[in-house]
């Protein structure tokens, strides 16, 4: 059996158990769904790693406070989503996710512009709405530095 997606919506889950990733480790997502949200996590396994085919993942609207580093490892996310979460940062690893095309990030509790994500070549979309971001001098910076690059 191959399980392809898996969607653990609606139910009062803190955690997911240990071992989970490596059980599902042929675990991928199409389109339409990953491990979804409404879960109540309040931390993700450092199991998720192991889901290395994984393309898309829902963990929204969960008590998430931090992603462990291992989520680095998923090196064919394209899409991903940790809005309303209780986020304050993201780990360095996060900008190993070169293939990431779309993230989600609105609602959390960041209070700085997460740096990983100017590291992110091929982002196309990003909502960070509903923060707590104090300023943005990384975005101008970096902004500065393309256009420089780009000149």
């Amino acid at each position: 059996m191959c399980i392809e997606v898996l969607n653990l919506g609606n139910n009062s889950l803190q955690e997911l158990p240990e071992g989970l990733g490596s059980s599902l480790n042929n675990l991928r997502s199409s389109s339409s769904a990953g491990i979804s949200s409404r879960l109540f996590l309040v931390c993700l396994s450092e199991d998720v790693g192991q889901l290395k085919g994984l393309k898309k993942l829902c963990i929204s609207h969960n008590k998430i406070q931090y992603l462990p580093s291992q989520i680095g490892a998923l090196q064919f996310l394209e899409e991903l989503d940790i809005s309303f979460n209780d986020l304050r940062d993201l780990p360095r690893s996060f900008s190993n996710l070169k293939r990431l095309r779309t993230l989600d990030a609105d609602h959390n509790k960041l209070n700085q512009f997460p740096p990983e994500i100017l590291a992110l070549g091929d982002l196309e979309e990003l909502d960070c709405t509903g923060n707590k971001f104090e300023a943005l001098q990384e975005i101008y910076e970096a902004a500065v530095h393309q256009n420089l690059l780009a000149q």
